[in-house]
């Protein structure tokens, strides 16, 4: 067998780091693939805990095939050295071949690492590029001429580095298209890079399970960690965003009347009544209110309008109404510009997704709620007075 090994410090695994294993996977046609968070690395201090490390680059590769995640370097108390690494990994597989992977920005200085010529002997050694490094092709020829390497280049450019991230994740921007989002939850969770923890809702994502299907739960929690993000942008409190971006669907499986039911005590909208999948929305706030006695009027607002939405609403329930729209399981035309414009100016942003919205409407010869219409020109007045 074929067989990649990449590590690093993974602090935190990212998109290009995803990008580039697979993209090793294909171009060399390898069977299986090791990503190995580092424990100790002999060249480098880091603060954030070597098994939290381990957990995002596990929750980052999950879904990958062929890949596996290795604990071996992590399990090491002592500093961890690729040729001891590698020697390891030989007596486990004694008749494959290894292709180490590294930033071609390693390159000059490999030949200060510990043992290199082990190094080469044990493994053919692939370079990918980073973002404004030149490939030292003498280097690469010194390689050849006195270790006998084998050398070769993966047509890849990571343009994306752990350590702007975690500058980006104090910053109320968008991320997710540089940070896997359960990678960022797990974060959050654990209040990792000074973000502010929200574990104690964890067991109101275990009992959400029980009411929607695993599609629906992954866009809650991309619609809580969207929101967590807004919220961080336009100061607003992270965790109630995060809360209510978790539990705004939670009545969307349940049966009509059920919905019904849980909106006795709620003044409907004729529309909501007229179209049953708008109905989830109030029915979530009366099952909120019910069942887990909530009585944050913030919270039961923000999920009581986030699909049609009112014209006073406030900003909590506009960062949640657009988390819903725009977190990263959605993919339509034109997702990306409402993400840009949802940081740059929120209610731009919604009147931008509900023109969207109303084009479709009109493209599918379907009737047009008037209430989005009073959203819609709500926000250009407001606009328009300079609020």
């Amino acid at each position: 067998m074929k067989i990649g090994v990449f590590g690093g410090t993974f602090d935190p695994v990212h998109q290009g780091h995803i990008a580039l294993v697979e993209t090793a996977m294909k171009e060399l046609s390898l069977d299986m693939l090791y990503v190995m968070p580092n424990g100790n690395p002999p060249h480098k201090d880091r603060e954030t805990d070597k098994l939290n490390r381990l957990e995002m680059v596990k929750i980052a590769f999950a879904n990958i095939r062929g890949v596996q995640v290795s604990d071996y370097e992590i399990q090491k108390e002592e500093n961890c050295y690729t040729y001891e690494t590698l020697s390891y990994l030989k007596e486990q597989h004694p008749e494959d071949e290894l292709y180490f992977l590294m930033g071609m920005d390693n390159l000059p200085d490999f030949f200060g690492w510990r043992e290199p010529k082990t190094i080469c002997k044990l493994a053919k050694l692939v370079f990918f590029g980073r973002s404004g490094y030149t490939c030292p092709s003498d280097a690469a020829e010194r390689l050849k001429r006195e270790f006998f390497a084998e050398v070769f280049f993966l047509p890849f450019e990571m343009d994306i580095s752990s350590t702007e991230i975690r500058a980006e994740i104090g910053e109320g921007t968008y991320l997710f298209h540089k940070l896997p989002f359960l990678v960022f939850q797990y974060i959050i969770r654990k209040g990792l890079y000074g973000t502010v923890a929200v574990s104690e809702f964890d067991c109101y994502e275990e009992d959400l399970k029980n009411y929607i299907e695993e599609k629906r739960f992954l866009h809650s929690i991309g619609v809580s960690v969207t929101a967590y993000r807004l919220a961080q942008r336009y100061g607003e409190d992270c965790k109630q965003a995060y809360f209510a971006g978790l539990l705004h669907d939670i009545a969307k499986r349940m049966p009509l009347d059920k919905q019904l039911d849980l909106c006795k005590k709620i003044k409907l909208h004729p529309d909501e009544v007229a179209y049953p999948k708008m109905l989830h929305a109030p029915a979530g706030a009366g099952f909120l209110k019910k069942h887990y006695e909530l009585k944050d009027k913030k919270i039961l607002s923000a999920i009581r309008y986030h699909t049609m939405g009112c014209k006073d609403m406030t900003l909590f329930d506009k960062l949640i109404y657009m988390a819903d729209y725009i977190e990263p399981c959605r993919d339509f035309d034109g997702v990306e510009a409402l993400r840009e414009s949802s940081f740059d100016n929120l209610d731009k942003a919604i009147i931008q997704g509900i023109d969207t919205t109303i084009l479709s409407l009109v493209e599918e010869h379907l009737k047009i709620s008037p209430v989005l219409l009073d959203v819609r020109n709500a926000l250009l007045e407001q606009e328009q007075k300079g609020c």
